[in-house]
């Protein structure tokens, strides 16, 4: 703890791990829910979001997402994000949160959203099938949360405020080509933003807390490159150059003593509600 206060600039990584003390699933977990509704509705995992599939089975589309609101969406954020936002709230700290969790949970914490970059998307934001109508209008809020059996969804079906065509969360779970990156993108310019601005102080330093995150390449946990730059494994993000080991510390939260410890981070083998608690 004592070295988040030694540091005015702090980006915080927070994967699925920093959920699961909340009752959530992992990444993992919910990749296997993605490959369980494929083959209860027989389409290839990829397809689950695909508009297609929408138009031809609305309710297995829906029914998949149902179930994922109900399990993401009637959770509240642990005591861990409310530690973490007491330790980083101070008006001389600098903080930026980036996530791939889609719960909300740094909302419902109350973290500035103006600093939050939603990697994945958000389950309460819904958007068109319809590119075009996508380019046209923005996405709005969910207005409640729909209920499913066996996979399929019970009531009425999501359809866009605008023309009536299928909604769908504007989440990323799958190889998606028919997310709409609006909001994403709006975010990750903020970041951008950020991050250069950090760059360019007389003296620039930067504390990465990478927590719950993994190392695969789907992750947005922390990667040294060849050339000693460092960006996230999913790859949407890079830092300056001039940000390296010299003034950037790392420290990552993860129980998991699989993943390999690396040279230019310091390790914490602990739940992440621990860690902060």
């Amino acid at each position: 703890m004592e070295r988040i206060q030694e540091y005015e600039n702090i980006l915080v990584l927070a994967g699925a791990g920093f959920s699961i003390d909340s009752g959530l699933p992992d990444y993992d977990d919910v990749h296997r829910m993605v490959d369980i509704a494929a083959q209860h509705h027989n389409v290839a995992p990829y397809m689950i979001e695909h508009p297609s599939f929408y138009k031809e089975n609305p309710r297995g589309a829906w029914g998949m997402k149902a179930r994922v609101m109900n399990i993401f969406l009637t959770k509240s954020p642990h005591t861990g994000y409310y530690k973490l936002k007491e330790l980083t709230q101070s008006k001389k700290k600098n903080v930026f949160i980036i996530t791939s969790n889609i719960d909300d949970h740094f909302r419902s914490a109350g973290f500035d959203e103006s600093k939050l970059y939603e990697i994945h998307g958000r389950l309460k934001i819904l958007q068109c099938i319809n590119r075009d109508c996508n380019r046209k209008h923005n996405l709005w809020k969910l207005d409640h949360i729909p209920q499913e059996k066996d996979m399929k969804l019970i009531g009425n079906i999501p359809k866009c405020i605008y023309c009536n065509d299928y909604a769908r969360p504007n989440v990323c779970f799958t190889d998606d080509n028919s997310f709409c990156n609006k909001l994403r993108d709006a975010q990750k310019a903020r970041y951008n933003q950020w991050i250069k601005a950090v760059a360019r102080k007389k003296n620039p330093n930067l504390l990465i807390m990478e927590v719950g995150c993994g190392r695969h390449k789907d992750s947005i946990g922390l990667n040294k490159k060849d050339d000693n730059t460092f960006n996230i494994l999913s790859k949407e993000l890079v830092f300056p150059s001039n940000l390296n080991e010299s003034n950037m510390k790392v420290i990552r939260v993860n129980p998991d003593r699989n993943i390999q410890k690396e040279t230019w981070e310091d390790v914490y083998y602990q739940k992440c509600i621990d860690f902060f608690v």
